[in-house]
């Protein structure tokens, strides 16, 4: 299995449109893989990563909850 950088830039290939999608995760990994793909990071903060050093990750927005994508 590929990691998450090469799977989003799979994606934004298959579909250039994609190049505008924000990426939601809950992991300092997922953070990295969003920057590095230039995606909008969104982080989940209520999920895996809430001990976790998020200084190096450029975040978006950040969330306490699902519902809360809905006014973004």
């Amino acid at each position: 299995m590929r990691n998450k950088s090469e799977m989003i830039e799979t994606i934004i290939k298959k579909d250039n449109d994609f190049k505008d999608a924000f990426f939601v995760g809950d992991a300092v990994g997922d953070g990295l893989s969003a920057n590095s793909s230039k995606l909008a990071f969104i982080k989940a903060s209520y999920g895996y990563g809430k001990t976790e050093d998020w200084g190096i990750i450029k975040i978006y927005k950040s969330i306490d909850a699902l519902n809360e994508l809905l006014v973004i």
